[in-house]
C-alpha cells in the first residue's frame, strides 16, 4: 500500500454521567484515519499551492522539520478540496485517474462530513484537522 496521508478529527464530547469513569471527558471522532491517498501537503502542485496562498489565516502546520506529519484549518483543508472538486467535476473516472495525483483522491465522503459537521456548530473552519503520513 505505501507511505499515504491519513486526516483525523476529534472534538470534545460531553463527559461520561455514569460508572467508573464518571465526569471523565470523551471525545468524538468526526474523521478516523481517513486516507487521503500517495500525496502530502508540502508537496501541493502550484493550482493547490494558489490557494493557500489566497487563503486569509495559516498554512498547514507541520509538527517538526522534515516530516509529512501536522495539521490543517478546517476552512482551508475545505478550500483545497472544493479546488479538487473543481478539478473532477465533469469527468469520467479515467480522465480523473490520467490527472496528477492531488486532483486524483476520492474526498466527497469527507467533505460531506466536515460540510455536516459545520453545519450543526459541532466544528469551525478555525479548528485543526490532524494528518499523518505512514
Amino acid at each position: 500500500m505505501g507511505y499515504r496521508t491519513y486526516l483525523n478529527l476529534k472534538i470534545p464530547g460531553e463527559p461520561q454521567t455514569i460508572g467508573t469513569f464518571k465526569n471523565m471527558p470523551t471525545e468524538i471522532i468526526l474523521i478516523d484515519n481517513y486516507c487521503i491517498g500517495k500525496i502530502y501537503f508540502n508537496e501541493l502542485p502550484e493550482e493547490l499551492e494558489k490557494v493557500i496562498e489566497d487563503y486569509e489565516t495559516m498554512y498547514p502546520l507541520f509538527i517538526r522539520e522534515y516530516t509529512d506529519d501536522g495539521e490543517i484549518l478546517v476552512g482551508l483543508l475545505l478550500n483545497i478540496f472544493e479546488r479538487i472538486q473543481q478539478e473532477q467535476k465533469d469527468k469520467t473516472k479515467n480522465e480523473i485517474a490520467e490527472l496528477p495525483d492531488w486532483f486524483t483522491t476520492g474526498i466527497n465522503p469527507i467533505v460531506r462530513i466536515l460540510k455536516q459537521a459545520l453545519e450543526e456548530n459541532l466544528i469551525q473552519t478555525d479548528d485543526w484537522v490532524q494528518f499523518e503520513c505512514y
